[in-house]
């Protein structure tokens, strides 16, 4: 695994959840289609991994944890569209279409996931029934909800400084602030909310 990340994160939350002390572990600093490889050839017990090397990882290994198991005990992540401030304000305009096009796409992928599914599949380099599989685990909420409580109105924030706390005890950032409250920015997708779904 990629020591240092949120699939360690994970992983340590993972091990707890099995009442696992993770300090006597010996961490391998590798990336997932390495550890794919490690764990094939018995040099590692456990392995984790995304994409493709998740994929090859399920053919001789044992999957700890459902996505659904995950969530159950808490353990989330969150993709999120990452810009510079300067930018959002120089053009908010296009910052606002961007977000609309993508629940756009959201929302036909909720409405329909097997018509994406094989350019998703070709792009990941997997099969398709392992993109659909690894996707089922996936959760595309509307704007509505992600402007709500469970996103952008309480929980990112709240898992923003739980993984800053992680990564400030590894050692890969100095130290964690005491909030990550002013680093979510709900304006850009308030007003993409009030846009035409097709924007002309």
């Amino acid at each position: 695994m990629q020591v240092g990340t949120v699939s360690h994160f994970n992983l340590n939350n993972t091990l707890a959840h099995f009442g696992i002390d993770p300090a006597p572990m010996e961490l391998v600093n590798m990336t997932p289609a390495k550890a794919a490889a490690a764990l094939l050839q018995g040099k590692v017990d456990i392995a984790c991994g995304w994409g493709p090397a998740l994929e090859a990882m399920q053919d001789f290994g044992v999957v700890l944890l459902t996505s659904d198991d995950r969530s159950a005990i808490g353990i989330r992540n969150f993709d999120v569209i990452v810009i510079r401030s300067s930018f959002g304000t120089e053009n908010s305009e296009i910052v606002e279409k961007f977000l609309n096009i993508t629940s756009e796409l959201n929302a036909g992928f909720r409405a329909n996931p097997s018509r994406m599914i094989p350019n998703i599949a070709l792009r990941m380099n997997m099969t398709e029934n392992a993109t659909a599989t690894s996707m089922e685990g996936f959760v595309f909420p509307s704007m509505t909800d992600r402007l709500g409580s469970a996103w952008m109105s309480g929980q990112v924030q709240i898992h923003m400084k739980a993984l800053a706390d992680f990564f400030a005890i590894q050692n890969i950032i100095p130290t964690a602030l005491d909030s990550y409250d002013f680093a979510v920015e709900k304006r850009y997708l308030e007003s993409a909310r009030n846009l035409p779904l097709v924007a002309e």
